[in-house]
């Protein structure tokens, strides 16, 4: 069987690569460079990684209010197994 977690783990992880890359990191240097360092050489300052995590954030709940929830509730709804 399928586990949805699994799924959306390895979305996240995506995104994440997506995010942390330093060519990502450069391109935002280019765009955001004149109001505050993000990146040097691709590798990112602190404003930087504050900036992208923010961005992963909203990109991981955006995904999470687009995705269908009824794979999610399939999961919730599994009856507990009860243990003696």
């Amino acid at each position: 069987m399928f586990d949805v977690r699994l799924f959306y783990s390895f979305q996240a992880a995506l995104v994440f690569l997506i995010v942390s890359s330093p060519i990502l990191y450069t391109f935002v240097q280019s765009i955001f460079g004149k109001l505050f360092t993000v990146a040097v050489k691709g590798c990112p300052t602190i404003a930087g990684l504050v900036l992208h995590s923010v961005v992963f954030a909203l990109v991981v709940y955006v995904i999470m209010l687009v995705q269908e929830p009824k794979a999610a509730v399939a999961v919730a709804a599994k009856p507990a197994v009860a243990q003696e």
